[in-house]
């Protein structure tokens, strides 16, 4: 009779343990690419740089241009309706690449080219709090007049480190 109390009071103890955790523990972060966009008569690149949201809609999107004549990546801010510079391919190694990005779920971090291939992220603030989303490095894995594949390393809040691939097109080049 006793080991039944101590049995059922240990099986309540861990069903509430269970109910009161952050439900975004299971929630991955997804960074994908999507339809392309037009916005000013020109196609973009969008991709969804957000947590997994069964609805669509909901998730936040981020609007990229590639070009591969001025080797830049442009960030479009929907707010200002314009484009923000966020990854130069052609400056020198160990140079800041770009200053106070905010991209997804993503905030306050600038790129340091570490080389021609390899980009890593930094807390634009100094060093990031614990509990935040961080990316790590971007890598480019192929580049060439029409495409640019890069590989973004991160972590959540958690500490879980995760990557993905996004597929940039240079619009012009495409037919």
């Amino acid at each position: 009779m006793q080991k039944n109390k101590i049995l059922f009071f240990l099986v309540l103890i861990c069903m509430n343990f269970v109910k009161a955790q952050d439900l975004k523990l299971f929630t991955p972060i997804l960074i994908s690419d999507i339809k392309s966009i037009m916005i000013n008569g020109e196609m973009n690149n969008q991709a969804i740089v957000d947590y997994f949201n069964p609805d669509f809609n909901k998730m936040r999107k981020e609007v990229l241009k590639y070009s591969s004549d001025s080797n830049a990546i442009n960030l479009y801010d929907s707010e200002s309706n314009s484009y923000k510079p966020f990854l130069f391919l052609n400056k020198k190694n160990k140079e800041i690449v770009s200053t106070k990005n905010n991209f997804g779920v993503f905030r306050s971090f600038n790129l340091i080219k570490k080389n021609d291939r390899l980009f890593e992220a930094v807390s634009s603030t100094g060093s990031y709090p614990s509990h935040f989303e961080r990316i790590k490095s971007i890598e480019i894995l192929e580049k060439s007049q029409k495409f640019l594949i890069i590989k973004i390393n991160y972590s959540d809040i958690y500490g879980y480190k995760g990557y993905s691939v996004l597929v940039l097109q240079d619009y012009k080049y495409v037919k």
